[in-house]
């Protein structure tokens, strides 16, 4: 409970990679790690992690997945979550989520100020390849089709921390009120 992964380098997934992997994971920060795919997390050949109250920040792919991408039949359960300052150094890559051949699902999760090579629009928060998905009560920058989601700013406290730089350990993304 409450680890991080911060700075971290990879091809694949430089926080967490996880293939055919059912792990469950609670209050992870996940913060600063770059990869070519999927900077803070990778979920490849099955996996199905579940995510509870996790913090992905300042993570940066270069191809796919800033946040995090799921490819090969995997299966994405987030609750809770905040993906907040991820980038992808392509257009339509997934600043905050990619995820490719898989399942996407997010209840009360936040996916905000993600950006691709166009911006921080709808399409760098979430890009879905042959993919289902399913949120509810989620707050996607752009929107998102789903239950009771909005484009409204969570309003956090203090997203990039005293230093102004997302990913780093300072940053704080709880919301205000």
């Amino acid at each position: 409970h409450r680890s991080t992964f911060l700075a971290n380098t990879a091809t694949y997934g430089a926080g967490l990679y996880l293939t055919n992997s059912d792990a469950d994971l609670f209050d992870l920060r996940v913060l600063g790690n770059e990869a070519a795919y999927g900077g803070g997390l990778y979920a490849t050949l099955g996996a199905d992690p579940t995510l509870n109250n996790c913090e992905f920040s300042g993570n940066h792919a270069s191809t796919r997945g800033g946040g995090a991408r799921y490819y090969s039949s995997s299966i994405a359960n987030l609750y809770n979550c905040t993906l907040a300052n991820n980038t992808v150094g392509v257009s339509n890559g997934g600043g905050g989520v990619h995820a490719q051949n898989s399942t996407f699902g997010a209840i009360n999760c936040v996916l905000w100020d993600n950006a691709d090579s166009t911006g921080v629009g709808a399409g760098a928060q979430i890009v879905l390849a042959s993919s289902p998905s399913l949120l509810g009560s989620c707050l996607v920058q752009g929107g998102f089709a789903g239950i009771d989601n909005l484009d409204a700013d969570p309003l956090f406290v203090n997203a990039t921390g005293w230093d102004g730089i997302a990913g780093t350990a300072d940053d704080n993304l709880r919301v205000v009120g």
